[in-house]
């Protein structure tokens, strides 16, 4: 019975001491390689996001590890949004960060009806612009009226002679030119000509015998 109460002093005093070996151990793996303090990691993290501790009215600071480097996980709230940071614990980087924003409701709608004023005045702008363009009208130094005066004296005749008298405007070439035909019913002739709308000038002319259907 001695001898059995002996061995049950030493097994109980063995897994005693095996218990204190294994919380002095995970104490040991759990504190090492933490050169900075939980106060520093938080430190960073608030400068790194631009705030104050009078900003954040939130904040959680624990000891963690990512792949066996020491770190800490900070995150806090401000009236702005909520940030996430890994702070490495020996070198004082930053591993991790995100940030959420908030937009309140107000903001939202006062972006909204910034973005729908923009957007008015941009297609009121267009309008305006679309609008003046349809209604400009392209003029050039000879008018319809010089070019087929043009036409009727280069071939001796009067407007009150001919009879089908027309006058387009046309571009041959990237050149705007004039086409005035005309009949001359006496002589049983047509006449065609093409009028440089900037010189007056006569670029061609012809004249043939009308058709009698």
């Amino acid at each position: 019975m001695e001898v059995t109460s002996k061995m049950k002093k030493i097994i109980i005093g063995g897994v005693a001491g095996s218990a204190l070996l294994i919380a002095g151990g995970i104490y040991a793996y759990q504190h090492t390689g933490y050169s900075l303090t939980a106060a520093e990691a938080q430190e960073i993290a608030y400068q790194n996001a631009g705030v104050s501790q009078s900003d954040v009215t939130y904040n959680r600071v624990e000891k963690d590890r990512e792949d066996g480097t020491a770190t800490y996980d900070v995150d806090f709230t401000t009236a702005e949004g909520e940030y996430s940071y890994t702070i490495d614990a020996s070198t004082c980087s930053i591993m991790d960060r995100d940030h959420e924003s908030y937009v309140s409701s107000s903001q939202s709608s006062s972006q909204t009806a910034s973005s729908a004023s923009s957007n008015s005045s941009s297609s009121s702008a267009a309008s305006s612009s679309s609008s003046t363009a349809a209604s400009s009208t392209v003029t050039y130094k000879v008018s319809d009226s010089q070019a087929k005066e043009i036409a009727l004296k280069d071939a001796g005749l009067a407007e009150s002679a001919v009879s089908n008298l027309i006058v387009t405007l046309d571009t041959d070439d990237g050149q705007v030119h004039y086409d005035v035909d005309f009949d001359d019913l006496a002589n049983n002739l047509d006449y065609d000509y093409q009028i440089n709308a900037e010189t007056g000038a006569i670029l061609e002319k012809s004249s043939e015998t009308l058709e009698n259907n």
